[in-house]
């Protein structure tokens, strides 16, 4: 995250970073919650991701029990900063809808919209 306190007067460099992100305790100065639903929330924020050498946006969905408390937590990140916590949120969810349909596809040999049980495909050209 990054550090947005005072920094230090003297010698060396500034703070640049504000510490590491802990998905089930979220800094809410840091993140802002994007979606929010009955079993879980959305919290988007800017994070700085080592491995990768840059700055990222995070979007963190926790899930919740029945008693308030978090079961479990999911993180999407992506490296454009501009996109909303939102709309990275559908882009994810949208993949994952398309690796299923591949999935499906790749077992059972034809696509899900062509199998036994689906509706006619009917075509406008002429043979």
């Amino acid at each position: 995250m990054p550090y947005t306190g005072p920094q230090s007067t003297g010698r060396g460099r500034k703070r640049q970073f504000a510490g590491k992100i802990n998905a089930k305790n979220l800094d809410l100065s840091q993140f802002r919650a994007c979606i929010q639903e009955e079993t879980w929330t959305a919290f988007e924020g800017i994070a700085y991701a080592k491995a990768l050498k840059r700055w990222i946006k995070t979007v963190i969905i926790q899930h919740y029990n029945t008693d308030g408390s978090i079961k479990k937590c999911k993180i999407f990140i992506a490296t454009d900063l501009a996109i909303t916590g939102a709309d990275l949120y559908l882009y994810y969810h949208l993949r994952f809808q398309i690796e299923f349909v591949y999935r499906d596809t790749n077992r059972s040999g034809e696509p899900p919209a062509l199998g036994a049980n689906s509706l006619p495909v009917h075509s406008t050209t002429k043979a």
